[in-house]
């Protein structure tokens, strides 16, 4: 995942701050219409991203999200192993 993330870190990084700032917000704005084609939610944590370049309140959301991913796709994982689990002990 770092690899596939520097990938789009390093070329924002050296776009001047103001130009960043701008494309984020952009981003954002488009993700709030994220029922239509094109635009959609993928462009929130995008922005998110670009802004926690230069912001520390931005960063905390970015890592917000990721965290709230990552908690989604552990809990898909260990479901079926529980149910499994829940079925031995009854005895199915």
């Amino acid at each position: 995942m770092h690899r596939r993330l520097n990938l789009i870190v390093r070329p924002l990084k050296s776009m001047p701050m103001p130009a960043r700032v701008i494309l984020a917000t952009l981003l954002l704005v488009g993700g709030i219409f994220g029922a239509l084609p094109i635009l959609g939610f993928w462009m929130i944590p995008l922005g998110l991203l670009i802004l926690s370049l230069d912001f520390r309140w931005a960063r905390r959301g970015y890592l917000g999200i990721i965290l709230w991913f990552r908690r989604r796709k552990n809990h898909a994982k260990t479901k079926p192993a529980e149910a499994a689990k829940t079925a031995q002990r009854r005895g199915g």
